[in-house]
């Protein structure tokens, strides 16, 4: 899924709602700009990056 920045600054919460859980890549000028990641997937991806580093430290 992927959004405008104008898309997301008129409604950002439907904008990361349309990801369905996933994340949105956000455009701006027709250039990939970042991507927007609901709470779960930020928690997700903390968790699995940290999982990773343990098993990477032993």
């Amino acid at each position: 899924m992927s959004v405008s920045i104008a898309e997301l600054q008129q409604n950002p919460l439907a904008a990361v709602a349309a990801g369905g859980g996933d994340a949105v890549l956000v455009f701006s000028d027709d250039e990939p700009a970042f991507y927007c990641v609901p709470p779960d997937l930020f928690e997700e991806l903390q968790a699995a990056i940290a999982a990773a580093r343990a098993g990477n430290a032993s």
